[in-house]
């Protein structure tokens, strides 16, 4: 029981180490001090705020400019630092998205030769946001408070700072009628759907609660501020269903966002969460979630975990510099791919007692351990990248749980880079191909095994990758993301591709001078096809010796070349986007003289195709004449009528409804004649084959109108 207490009192005394951080607020002061390089002090000024407010909503003077005049002697420039202090006992965050010096001259009698753009600086200084002002010490370079800038000896030195500030909220609620507690907080739905912010919130207690369902939460690009406490939620999700959460800078919570008591379909995307003091992500008993696109860094301990938590997808993510990255405990049957994990310090990607889980496409790098299994199984890992990781690439605590570290030949598996502390790496050869690597020739895969953790051997990657692993997105069609991969040992960068401008995909490769390099690109079939065979170009000339390789989904090629920089570029025959090719058709219709006052049943459609394609192919119930009559369902028929040896479709149209067509889309206002009109009219016969292939083709025939009061014939 003393343990216990003991462990508790150690975790309340750590957390309250961490000072209290928030923005600035009302009475919050400030001081301006200016101070040459060389210790001769210019001048103290006091720059107090300026800031006033209330205790819901908080301003700050937009623009605040101080300005002061040296004299150093003629033609002569001097090094004016400037620092920034905070007069306060509490750490504030003053976010500055602009601080810049500008010099304008001063006109003295001495120095009447001095032209004005002798004073211009043509660079301004800017300082990056956020910035931590700690109180009663000067702000350092180190903090990016202090900046120096040479400026002429004569002249008035202005300081631009521009502020921007939070309104100050208890916690907010969006209630499951629609309504915004309290009405005061920056949110506008005018649909009760949409939830925008409209200015930044710095809550002293939860950031906002959500008890209503489908809808979305749109930061539009503000922030919500936190103040380190570690028990606080910048949005609790408990128990919603379809909220999407996007757009929003989520700062200083305990956690950032928390899904829990299944809390199921919802979409978190395209937020920036950092400086949570717990996790920034969590899920606890909540399924079939989508998290992607999210900025994650500098959070104090991990940036995604997910507890008793199955089938969500965790993708796109760049989680960077927190101690550890994803965690999965009790957690399965859930994806993780496209995510770039780079740590410091701590495990890339955690799963504990949790089963199959897929996990593909990651960057693991800069942690102790890229991966950490502990009684996990069945678990997938492919086309991962881990790179630099201190201790381990992947470390297998409890033995006896099996995983599967490839996605098969010739998928392949990850790339092994060097281990820092150990030096250990895939270090096999790639000299043969195939499922059992026993064929002649390279494919971009390793001949022999990859033992993932030496002391498990039952885990191995059978197909290790030769190269790291470059994954690009080549666009989207009918809401399916398609992605292309290039695994090699240069690197890769302008990736292209545009089914607009043709059937071909570019990228440029670059290594050291006169060594090896390797592609080994992996095409969505259904992105990029060929009939007759792939081009492949480096600088412009065709490459031949290339290796071709398929799955159900993928084509695969690997080749080789020279170093040092190229452009290469494979060219395929179709592409995703692009129209179908259409086949040629050869109409007969008859008759070929159409009385448009006769009672006929049908009109006879005789289709041939070209030379590739078959008539049997055709789907009747698609052929359609001038894109208005259809066919009938029968009779239909297989021949040869004009016996030119060619198989022909006979199919049949309703007299009576291509008479109407005519008659509705002919001008037939003409002055009265002794005689029947007769002129010829061009139809269009069209359909699909099986595989959706489009043809057409066109006949003319006559037709025949009799006008008002002229005789009928048959």
């Amino acid at each position: 029981m003393n343990k216990i207490l003991s462990v508790i009192m150690f975790s309340l005394a750590v957390f309250s180490m961490f000072p209290i951080v928030r923005h600035v607020v009302a009475g919050d002061q400030l001081q301006l001090t200016y101070v040459h390089v060389d210790d001769a002090q210019l001048a103290d000024l006091n720059m107090n705020g300026q800031i006033w407010g209330d205790e819901l909503q908080i301003e700050i003077l937009d623009l605040q400019t101080v300005s002061i005049t040296m004299i150093a002697g003629a033609a002569s420039f001097v090094d004016i630092t400037m620092r920034l202090e905070n007069l306060g006992d509490d750490d504030i965050l003053l976010d500055l998205p602009e601080m810049v010096f500008s010099v304008t001259p001063v006109e003295y009698e001495t120095y009447a030769a001095h032209e004005e753009s002798f004073y211009e600086l043509p660079d301004p200084t800017p300082v990056e946001p956020p910035i931590l002002i700690s109180p009663y010490h000067d702000i350092t370079v180190e903090e990016n408070l202090e900046v120096t800038q040479s400026c002429p000896g004569i002249a008035t030195v202005n300081l631009l700072l521009r502020f921007t500030y939070a309104r100050i909220f208890e916690t907010i609620y969006i209630r499951a009628d629609g309504s915004i507690d309290p009405p005061t907080a920056p949110i506008a739905s005018p649909d009760l759907v949409t939830y925008t912010l409209t200015d930044n919130i710095a809550s002293i207690s939860h950031g906002i609660v959500v008890e209503r369902d489908n809808i979305v939460i749109d930061g539009a690009g503000y922030s919500l501020q936190g103040t380190e406490d570690y028990s606080l939620i910048g949005i609790n999700l408990t128990a919603r269903t379809n909220v999407a959460v996007k757009n929003l800078e989520i700062n200083m919570f305990g956690y950032g966002i928390r899904l829990s008591d299944s809390a199921n379909d919802n979409n978190i995307h395209q937020n920036t969460i950092t400086g949570s003091i717990v996790i920034a992500i969590r899920l606890l008993d909540s399924d079939r979630n989508n998290i992607f696109q999210n900025t994650i860094s500098d959070n104090v301990w991990m940036g995604i975990v997910l507890g008793s938590s199955n089938h969500n997808n965790i993708y796109e993510n760049d989680i960077l510099y927190n101690p550890g990255g994803i965690e999965l405990s009790d957690s399965n049957e859930n994806n993780i791919f496209g995510n770039d994990i780079r740590g410091a310090g701590g495990h890339g990607i955690d799963i504990e007692f949790s089963s199959n889980n897929n996990i593909y496409g990651n960057n693991l790098t800069n942690h102790f351990a890229g991966v950490v299994m502990e009684g996990a199984s069945d678990n997938t890992f492919y086309h991962n990248n881990f790179m630099n990781n201190w201790e381990f690439n992947a470390d297998i605590i409890l033995s006896g749980y099996v995983n599967t570290w490839d996605d098969g030949y010739p998928s392949g598996g990850n790339y092994w880079g060097t281990v820092i502390m150990t030096g250990e790496h895939y270090d096999g050869v790639d000299v043969k191909s195939g499922p059992d690597q026993s064929l002649p020739g390279s494919d971009g895969i390793g001949d022999t095994p990859y033992t993932v953790d030496s002391d498990d051997s039952d885990d191995q990657d059978c197909y290790p990758l030769m190269g790291f692993i470059n994954m690009f997105h080549a666009g989207t069609w009918d809401e399916v993301s398609y992605d292309v991969s290039v695994a090699s040992n240069s690197t890769i960068s302008d990736f292209y591709f545009d089914p607009a401008e043709g059937a071909f995909i570019e990228f440029d490769v670059a290594g050291d001078p006169e060594t090896t390099g390797f592609c080994r690109v992996a095409i969505p079939q259904d992105l990029l096809w060929v009939e007759d065979g792939w081009t492949i170009l480096v600088d412009g000339e065709p490459i031949t010796d290339y290796t071709i390789m398929t799955d159900e989904t993928y084509t695969y090629i690997y080749f080789t070349y020279t170093h040092s920089t190229h452009a290469v570029k494979i060219i395929g025959t179709h592409a995703i986007g692009q129209p179908p090719p259409v086949a040629a058709a050869i109409i007969d219709i008859n008759p070929g003289t159409l009385n448009l006052e006769s009672n006929g049943k049908w009109v006879t459609a005789y289709i041939e195709l070209t030379e590739g394609y078959d008539v049997n192919d055709i789907k009747v119930n698609t052929v359609l004449l001038n894109d208005t009559v259809p066919a009938e369902a029968r009779p239909t028929g297989v021949g040869d009528d004009d016996e030119d040896g060619i198989l022909d479709l006979m199919v049949k149209f309703d007299r009576q409804a291509l008479i109407e067509y005519i008659n509705e889309n002919i001008d037939w206002s003409m002055p009265e004649r002794a005689k029947p009109l007769i002129f010829e009219v061009t139809l269009t016969v069209t359909g699909l084959l099986c595989d959706d292939t489009p043809f057409e083709g066109t006949d003319a025939i006559r037709v025949l109108k009799f006008l008002k009061g002229q005789p009928e014939s048959r």
